[in-house]
């Protein structure tokens, strides 16, 4: 990444959603990477130590890659946190519906389905990554696009 545009990201304050009990929100932007030193944790963490209350701490739920901007599910304590991230991870009900994640993505060029779903395997990689495999074996990762013209040529899906 520009390391300008990731000077830029590391100053600017991380806006806060929404902030229940259990969980909070927040807006992470593109540049901001969810693991080490300069993690979206820590960097919310520091940004927002009067409102944690002693002996709470923030935990990342799930995470976005270092390029992409969107909102990250924080849990505030260890067993909140423990009971959303396998909420994630189960896809679980709770007594407020089921758990969903989406991705929504801005595109100049017209995909070649209109709808359809991408399936394959998740394997790791020689450097500790993971990527999509067309493999069918577990796990098995699905993801469900649908294209919607927005005018002027744009896409969102």
């Amino acid at each position: 990444m520009n390391p300008i545009l990731l000077l830029v990201a590391l100053l600017t304050p991380i806006p806060i959603i929404k902030q229940a009990k259990g969980f909070w929100i927040v807006s992470k932007p593109a540049g901001v990477g969810v693991h080490g030193a300069d993690s979206l944790v820590r960097l919310v963490r520091d940004q927002e130590q009067g409102r944690l209350l002693e002996g709470e701490d923030l935990h990342l739920i799930h995470r976005l890659d270092t390029p992409t901007s969107g909102l990250i599910v924080l849990g505030v304590g260890g067993e909140a946190s423990g009971k959303i991230a396998r909420g994630f991870q189960n896809r679980e009900r709770d007594d407020q519906g089921l758990i969903k994640k989406f991705y929504v993505a801005i595109c100049s060029r017209k995909p070649s389905k209109k709808m359809g779903t991408i399936t394959g395997s998740i394997k790791k990689t020689r450097k500790g990554s993971y990527k999509l495999t067309r493999e069918k074996t577990e796990p098995l990762s699905k993801t469900r696009f649908k294209d919607l013209g927005v005018g002027g040529g744009g896409r969102i899906f």
